[in-house]
C-alpha cells in the first residue's frame, strides 16, 4: 500500500496532478513519471483508436406556434419518433404538405401569421432546420383545436424540447416587445 497515514489529502492531490500532467490518455510521459520504478500498468503497445466522425444529417421540419389572447400556447404531446417522445411541442411537421393540411383542417388558414423565421437546432448527428410560423389569435372560436392543449405561456408546466424554448424566445423578442 502506498497511501501514507499522514497528509493523505496532499498525496491524493499529487496523484491527481500526475494523472493530469504526466499519465495522460494520449501521449503519456512515462519517462517523467515518479511511479514508473514501482511498475506501471500503462501498455504503450495499445493504440487508441480515433473515433469515426458520424455524418451529420440535415432534417427540414415545420413548426406551427399558436398563441392566444389569454397568453396561452397550444402544445401537443409528441407520440412519434424516439427523439422527443413524451414531451410537448407546438405542432411539428416533416413536410409542408402535412403542415398545410393540418392548418386547413383546424381552420387556421383564415388567420394571417404574425411572424415567420428559420432556426437551426442541433441534436447529436442531426442538424434540424426548423421553419417556424407564429400565429396569434385574438379570437380563436373558429379554430378547431382541443381546449385542453392550451398552456400558460409564462409557466408551461410540461416538458418541452429545447427547440420549443428557442421558438418561444423568438416570439418574446420579436412580438411581445413590439406589442406591449
Amino acid at each position: 500500500m502506498i497511501t501514507p497515514l499522514n497528509n493523505t489529502s496532499d498525496f491524493i492531490q499529487g496523484m491527481m496532478d500526475i494523472g493530469s500532467n504526466i499519465c495522460k490518455r494520449t501521449n503519456p510521459e512515462c519517462s517523467k513519471c515518479p511511479l514508473n520504478p514501482m511498475g506501471c500498468s500503462y501498455k504503450p503497445s495499445i493504440k487508441i483508436e480515433k473515433k469515426i466522425k458520424k455524418t451529420i444529417k440535415d432534417i427540414n421540419m415545420n413548426l406551427v406556434v399558436l398563441i392566444n389572447q389569454k397568453n396561452q400556447i397550444y402544445l401537443e404531446k409528441i407520440r412519434a419518433g424516439m427523439l422527443w417522445r413524451g414531451l410537448y411541442s407546438s405542432p411539428i411537421f416533416t413536410s409542408n404538405s402535412c403542415k398545410d393540411k393540418w392548418v386547413v383542417k383546424n381552420n387556421i388558414s383564415n388567420h394571417k401569421p404574425i411572424y415567420k423565421t428559420t432556426i437551426l437546432h442541433r441534436v447529436t448527428n442531426k442538424k434540424i432546420i426548423l421553419n417556424i410560423i407564429f400565429y396569434f389569435f385574438k379570437n380563436d372560436k373558429k379554430v378547431s383545436l382541443s381546449r385542453k392543449n392550451w398552456y400558460n405561456l409564462a409557466n408551461i408546466g410540461v416538458g418541452v424540447p429545447r427547440y420549443q424554448d428557442k421558438a418561444l424566445d423568438i416570439y418574446r423578442s420579436e412580438y411581445e416587445k413590439n406589442n406591449v
